[in-house]
């Protein structure tokens, strides 16, 4: 629960201002970058979380909240950004879907293996991708 909850409390916090669409979604995946580099006990929750959920209907439950929170989060700011012009996306909801996926597949690979760069290369080379995909 505190993981959880921190980590919504610092994402919400941090896309709260009058940033850009395409700021607050490289906003969000630093975020959710830095959130677990913190400490190493959120990786490891988070881990055991996804883990646990491969074989436990309860936690199966407790993860998917945790991704369509996620999820949501995403949605939300590429709607601004269509409603504002800067995205064109198709499918906003596979979209989404798919950025929280890569971002997830991003986390995993920078927490669990020796990177030949640093996080914040690997992010902005994400970042880049993305928003080349979706921007106006």
């Amino acid at each position: 629960d505190f993981v959880i909850k921190t980590g919504r409390a610092n994402t919400v916090r941090a896309l709260d201002g009058s940033i850009n669409p395409a700021e607050k979604l490289k906003a969000y995946f630093r975020i959710s970058i830095e959130f677990f580099r913190a400490t190493p006990e959120r990786a490891k929750i988070y881990l055991q979380l996804y883990h646990v959920a491969s074989f436990d209907k309860k936690y199966q439950a407790l993860c998917k909240e945790v991704k369509e929170v996620a999820v949501r989060r995403v949605e939300l700011i590429l709607e601004e950004g269509e409603q504002s012009g800067h995205f064109q996306i198709k499918n906003r909801a596979l979209t989404a879907r798919m950025i929280h996926t890569g971002v997830i597949g991003l986390l995993l690979a920078i927490i669990t293996t020796e990177q030949n760069y640093p996080d914040s290369v690997l992010i902005q080379q994400f970042e880049n991708m993305i928003l080349r995909s979706i921007m106006v």
